[in-house]
């Protein structure tokens, strides 16, 4: 329940940070404080309680796919955030939901990789960077030190999302040619 509580709230994010009339930076914050939190602990009370199944680690990383991409594409729409940085997640996450399917039909479950979880912490982050500036009076911390902190955790976020794709290729390349 939690993975589809991500989703929904992601479309919140997204729909709110395009089309409110009004100041919402504290509401943007609070939501996507709430999608990186409850994608946490819903792999932690799953581990937790025992309740690991197959179901959830293929709905875990897609609900954490859409929630990512809606954040994405609305800081994007802002301004936020450079679009080459959000076509490579989109480009590595449709490979890895590609490697996920067709290891799946192979009866392999592609459980997330040390580089992987790397990645969503700089990309949490770097995001997370945003949106706290964006609720800081300006003046405070200058503009130019929001876009470069950001920046060089979503770069990095950037390319661990890289090597972790090709770490993900090279540890099941051998369950590909079967």
């Amino acid at each position: 329940m939690l993975s589809l509580s991500r989703v929904v709230v992601a479309i919140g994010f997204y729909l709110l940070s395009l089309y409110a009339k009004f100041d919402i930076s504290w509401i943007l914050l609070f939501l996507f404080v709430y999608i990186e939190a409850s994608d946490f602990f819903d792999g932690y009370l799953a581990r937790k309680l025992a309740s690991v199944s197959d179901i959830g680690k293929l709905l875990d990383p897609c609900c954490d796919i859409v929630a990512h991409f809606l954040c994405l594409f609305a800081l994007r729409e802002k301004g936020k955030i450079a679009s080459v940085i959000v076509a490579i997640f989109v480009f590595r996450e449709v490979w890895m939901l590609f490697l996920r399917s067709l290891l799946q039909s192979r009866k392999y479950v592609l459980a997330a990789g040390s580089l992987g979880k790397l990645k969503t912490f700089f990309y949490a982050l770097g995001i997370g960077v945003i949106l706290v500036f964006d609720v800081i009076p300006l003046g405070i911390v200058p503009v130019h030190s929001m876009f470069l902190i950001s920046d060089i955790l979503l770069y990095s976020a950037t390319a661990l999302s890289v090597l972790s794709a090709l770490q993900y290729y090279r540890g099941t390349r051998s369950l590909l040619r079967a």
